[in-house]
């Protein structure tokens, strides 16, 4: 997925929306963002908080439409999402 299909498929969903991704086949709440290579890595890391949409949003604001998103590492492509109750999952 890059990041300009997902501005655009989510841009009228609520930003209070927490963000979490299918790990393999657990869910993980996203809590960390790292941009490599042109290529956006998010990733939980245990002492940070969940992210929430419009945080996610924020902090993607500057970056090039065509990055792509990957779960850990760059070996992870996300391909899309799906809403659960208050919780929007990559995956």
């Amino acid at each position: 997925m890059i990041l300009t299909d997902f501005n655009l498929s989510t841009g009228t969903l609520n930003g209070n929306l927490t963000l979490w991704a299918t790990d393999r086949h657990a869910v993980i709440s996203i809590t960390q963002l790292t941009y490599h290579n042109t290529e956006l890595i998010v990733s939980h890391q245990d002492a940070h908080e969940i992210l929430t949409l419009d945080q996610f949003r924020a902090r993607i604001a500057a970056l090039d439409g065509q990055t792509k998103f990957f779960l850990n590492s760059a070996t992870y492509p996300l391909f899309g999402y799906r809403l659960d109750g208050n919780r929007l999952i990559l995956g």
